[in-house]
């Protein structure tokens, strides 16, 4: 099985502009997003530079395919963000608990979109992943050449762990979602 993308997306957007713009696509969000919040968690978006205090907001989840990634990316029109994040709580496909994430979004103008992407797969999926993606197998751990079949689970793989080789996975992956083809088709 390719590498799946679970995703979890906010979106603030004021009264009287449509949320549907900024919705995952319509394909999609009956068979593979659960809506998790909706407008009574409105929080405005610059509201100390006069912005607007009524507004909708939804927060979804998805566990997705690459190509539904990719159609949901250019969709809702988000791109990867370098910046640090704490990771997702709850992420599609990891069940109870935390898991490391990669921040998607655009805040540009008065609607606040964020999404938290977690790659998720087994070592065999993300070896290939980053393979697809432009990192040379050999810089890659030898623990996902080993166990090709094994789930990848955050706290077996992406703590950080400076005596692991575990911990050279996360670092890896954000390399390739940053400048690989996956950037380059959610990025374009």
């Amino acid at each position: 099985m390719p590498l799946m993308y679970s995703v979890i997306y906010s979106i603030d957007v004021p009264k009287p502009l449509s949320i549907e713009p900024y919705a995952p696509p319509r394909s999609q969000r009956r068979k593979l997003w659960q809506l998790t919040e909706g407008d009574s968690e409105y929080s405005p978006p610059n509201c100390e530079d006069g912005g607007q205090s009524r507004g909708r907001h939804r927060k979804w989840c998805a566990l997705l395919t690459e190509a539904e990634f990719v159609e949901f990316v250019e969709k809702v029109g988000i791109w990867a963000s370098e910046t640090e994040t704490m990771g997702s709580i709850d992420a599609p496909g990891y069940g109870f608990g935390w898991a490391p994430a990669i921040a998607y979004g655009n805040d540009a103008g008065s609607v606040y979109q964020s999404a938290y992407v977690t790659p998720s797969g087994t070592a065999g999926d993300i070896l290939e992943f980053l393979r697809a993606n432009g990192i040379a197998e050999e810089r890659s751990p030898q623990c996902l050449r080993d166990h090709a079949d094994q789930k990848l689970l955050p706290d077996k793989v992406f703590k950080e762990q400076l005596d692991s080789e575990q911990a050279l996975v996360w670092p890896l992956l954000r390399e390739a979602f940053f400048h690989g083809e996956i950037a380059d088709a959610v990025n374009a």
